[in-house]
C-alpha cells in the first residue's frame, strides 16, 4: 500500500514582512514508503537558553491517519540540520519535539525530519504548533488585590508554592482557593512546580479549522450541526472571525486564520486538545507561565507590570498574516488587545498571534509572559482547570489523539471545572490600580463560578503537555 496522500496542518504563522512573532511552516517531501514521511519543519526565533533554567520553546509534531486517530512514532531522526536541532520522541510516542541545539537561538532555520510510524499510512495529516518549556521550580500565586485571587489561607498575602507533595488547599498556612473543601492536591495534580510546555499562542482559527477538517463525518455534526447543510455556524460568526464553510461542509480559513480562535466552550477545548495529544492547563499553572519565579505586583499584566495599553488605530495589514500593531509603548506599558472605557474605539475581536511583538521585542512591548508564551493578558480568555478538590482527580496525562463522538474521552478530564484567566478582547480597563474589573490581571479570578458552556467570541485557550 503507498501513502496517496500527504496534508499539511499549519499551525501558526508564516514569516512575512512586519511580522516579528515566530512563524511556523511544514514542507512535505514525497514520502520514502508507507510509514515514512520527510518534512521540512521552519520557524523564527527559536531559542535554547541555558541561563534560565532551561527555558527553550519547541515545535510539537504529530500525525494523523486524517478522519481515523492518532499515528505513534517508531523512530525519528533529522536528517539535515542535526549539529543545530535536537529531536526528541515522547514517552507515549503519540508525537515529538523539534528544538534548537542547546545555548543556541536563531532568527530563522529549518530541518529536514523523517518520521516513521509504526503503521503503514494510507492518509497523513501531519500537525505541528509552537511551545514554550516552563522549566520546573517554585513559583508565586496570587497579587493580594486582584478579585477571588489565590492566597495564603487566612490573609490575602501571595502565596510560594515550592511543591506539590504535600500541598493542601484551604487549610491553616496552605494555599486558599475561595472553594470551601480542604484537603491535601495529591501529587499527580499538575500544580506548575513539575515542570511543562505550555502552547506560545491561543488555538489559532486555523487550527481550529484542521482539528474540525480532520473529524468524521459524523462527529462534525454533532460538534456543529449546520457544517451539514454546508452552513456557516454561529459559534464561528463573531467580528474579526476569518472563518466560512465550503460547498461540501469544509470550514476554510482566510489570509492564513493566524488570529485567536474564539466562540470555543469548554468542551470544545477539551475535544482539541484531546485531539492534539495535549492536556488543559491548570489555573497555578497559567500563573507560572506569566509571572515565572517572580515575586507577585499587585494587578500586574503577564508582562510584568500593572500598565496596558490597547491596539486602535496603528494596526498595520489588518486582517492579514502581517497583521502587526506599531504603537509605541514605554518601558512599563504592554500591548493587549482589550476593550476600552464605554465611548472609546477598540478592536472588538481577537487580533493575530504575537501582533504586538517588535523588530526587537522584549517581554513588555510583546505583550509577553516571563517565559515567551504570548497573548497572556488580552485577546480571549484562557479556559484552565480550577484549583479546587473536586476537581483534585484531574492528572498531567495528555489526551491519547481519540475521540468519542466528537469530544474528549480521557477519563480524568470528565467533571472538571473550568476557570477563565486572562480577560479577552471585550475586557473593559481603566489604568488606575483603583479599577474593580482588571480581568486581565495575572491573579484576578471574578468569574470563579465560570461554567464554560456558553460558546462566547471572548474565550478560547491554549494547552500544555509535560516533557
Amino acid at each position: 500500500m503507498r501513502m496517496r496522500l500527504i496534508l499539511v496542518c499549519i499551525v501558526s504563522l508564516t514569516a512575512l514582512p512586519m511580522v516579528w512573532a515566530n512563524g511556523l511552516t511544514l514542507r512535505i517531501q514525497e514520502p520514502a514508503s508507507p510509514r515514512k514521511a520527510r518534512c521540512w519543519v521552519t520557524w523564527a526565533n527559536g531559542w535554547n537558553d541555558l541561563s534560565s533554567g532551561g527555558n527553550h520553546d519547541a515545535v510539537w509534531l504529530f500525525g494523523r491517519e486524517a478522519q481515523t486517530g492518532p499515528l505513534r512514532v517508531q523512530s525519528a531522526a533529522i536528517i539535515t540540520g542535526a549539529e543545530r536541532f535536537q529531536l526528541r520522541i515522547a514517552s507515549d510516542r503519540l508525537g515529538l519535539w523539534l528544538l534548537s541545539a542547546a545555548g543556541r537561538s536563531f532568527e530563522r532555520d529549518s530541518a529536514l525530519v523523517e518520521i516513521e510510524w509504526s503503521t503503514e499510512v494510507n492518509l497523513l495529516r501531519l500537525c505541528a504548533l509552537e511551545m514554550v518549556l516552563i522549566p520546573p521550580g517554585p513559583f508565586w500565586v496570587g497579587d493580594s488585590l486582584s478579585n477571588n485571587t489565590l492566597c495564603q489561607y487566612g490573609s490575602r498575602r501571595p502565596f510560594q508554592i515550592h511543591g506539590d507533595t504535600g500541598l493542601s488547599l484551604n487549610q491553616d498556612g496552605e494555599l486558599a482557593t475561595g472553594d470551601e473543601p480542604s484537603g491535601p492536591l495529591p501529587s499527580g495534580f499538575p500544580i506548575g512546580t513539575q515542570g511543562f510546555f505550555c502552547m506560545k499562542y491561543e488555538v489559532s482559527q486555523a487550527l481550529w479549522a484542521d482539528f474540525v477538517n480532520d473529524l468524521p463525518a459524523e462527529d462534525k455534526a454533532l460538534l456543529y450541526p449546520e457544517l451539514g447543510q454546508n452552513q456557516l455556524p454561529a459559534a464561528f460568526t463573531y467580528k474579526r472571525s476569518q472563518l466560512s464553510v465550503s460547498t461540501s461542509g469544509q470550514v476554510l480559513v482566510r489570509y492564513g486564520g493566524a488570529r485567536a480562535m474564539g466562540g470555543l466552550s469548554w468542551t470544545d477545548l477539551l475535544a482539541f486538545l484531546d485531539w492534539a495529544c495535549l492536556r488543559p492547563l491548570t489555573e497555578t499553572e497559567f500563573e507560572k507561565a506569566c509571572r515565572g519565579p517572580l515575586r507577585p505586583i499587585p494587578k500586574e499584566y503577564a508582562w510584568g507590570t500593572p500598565h496596558a495599553q490597547a491596539p486602535l488605530d496603528s494596526l498595520q495589514y489588518d486582517g492579514t498574516l502581517a497583521e502587526t500593531e506599531t504603537a509605541p509603548t514605554d518601558a512599563e506599558t504592554g500591548m493587549a488587545n482589550f476593550a476600552r472605557f464605554v465611548g472609546l474605539p477598540y478592536l472588538d475581536g481577537p487580533a493575530r498571534q504575537g501582533f504586538a511583538a517588535k523588530p526587537e521585542p522584549n517581554r513588555i512591548n510583546a505583550g509577553a509572559g516571563y517565559y515567551g508564551c504570548f497573548e497572556l493578558s488580552g485577546n480571549v480568555w484562557e479556559q484552565c482547570v480550577r484549583l479546587m478538590m473536586p476537581n483534585s482527580t484531574f492528572s498531567s496525562d495528555p489526551g491519547d489523539g481519540k475521540l468519542a463522538s466528537g469530544r474528549a474521552n480521557q477519563p480524568g478530564w470528565q467533571g472538571i471545572s473550568p476557570i477563565v484567566r486572562g480577560g479577552g478582547h471585550a475586557s473593559i480597563l481603566v489604568d488606575a490600580l483603583s479599577y474593580p474589573y482588571r480581568d486581565l490581571a495575572v491573579s484576578d479570578r471574578f468569574y470563579i463560578n465560570y461554567t464554560g458552556t456558553q460558546r462566547r467570541s471572548t474565550t478560547g485557550g491554549r494547552g500544555a503537555r509535560g516533557w
